[in-house]
């Protein structure tokens, strides 16, 4: 897939959450396999003085929607570009590079995954789901989503409207008390997964969030297991 660089212009920001929006970006042509990433440039005030920071960030719209990209962003204290990118009005444009990365699933291999996230690594996942339902594709899905408070919930009105009818969304929360929640609770662990995942040998597992989150859930996975060559890592900070 080919590389591009070109300056992309925002056309919407769309509140996620309290800490997290989604800057769509007028992208013309763009070629993408759901769970890529982009480079972005964008100049920032660091030390007294501007200068051009890259990052990476998923693309969280899929590759059925064409004209378009979406990032979605959450705001960090210490983020210099976080920050830029959340504060991000209409018309305002920054130079794009991409697609990268591996973390994508092969549609004629791949007929039963499990996607297992935690804040906003829900970004590459949302993307490869609502592909799978945009295509109609004959994949089974299980995706396993943990956040904080239902507050925190990315992408929330999307998940419970998902109606592939091979999909299932499983949210869990880590912090329930002073909620209303009549969902799922706790940290993904060992007893959640078996409980949704009933044949554990036959899917392929896509992990994206913390590196702590994914690389503590790689080595459940590899304990109960599971083949290291059936899990794909994405590491968000």
């Amino acid at each position: 897939m080919t590389v591009i660089k070109r300056t992309m212009k925002v056309t919407n920001v769309i509140d996620e959450t309290q800490d997290t929006r989604t800057i769509r970006l007028d992208s013309g042509e763009f070629d993408f396999k759901p769970g890529q990433f982009v480079m972005i440039n964008v100049e920032c005030e660091a030390d007294g003085e501007n200068k051009l920071v890259k990052r990476a960030y998923s693309i969280s719209s899929p590759p059925t929607k064409k004209g378009y990209i979406d990032l979605t962003v959450k705001i960090y204290n210490a983020g210099l570009v976080s920050k830029k990118l959340y504060n991000m009005k209409v018309g305002d444009e920054f130079e794009v590079s991409g697609p990268y990365g591996h973390f994508t699933f092969d549609e004629n291999l791949h007929k039963n995954i499990v996607l297992i996230c935690g804040g906003v690594g829900v970004t590459p996942l949302m993307c490869m789901t609502e592909y799978i339902k945009d295509k109609n594709l004959d994949i089974n899905v299980n995706l396993i989503y943990s956040s904080k408070t239902p507050k925190d919930i990315i992408f929330k009105d999307k998940i419970m409207k998902n109606r592939h009818k091979k999909t299932k969304m499983h949210l869990t929360i880590t912090r329930p008390v002073g909620h209303e929640w009549g969902g799922m609770t706790g940290r993904i662990d060992e007893k959640m997964i078996k409980k949704i995942v009933k044949d554990l040998h036959l899917p392929y597992y896509f992990l994206c969030g913390p590196t702590i989150m994914v690389e503590e859930t790689a080595k459940l996975l590899k304990g109960i297991g599971i083949d290291d060559s059936k899990i794909k890592l994405e590491r968000f900070g």
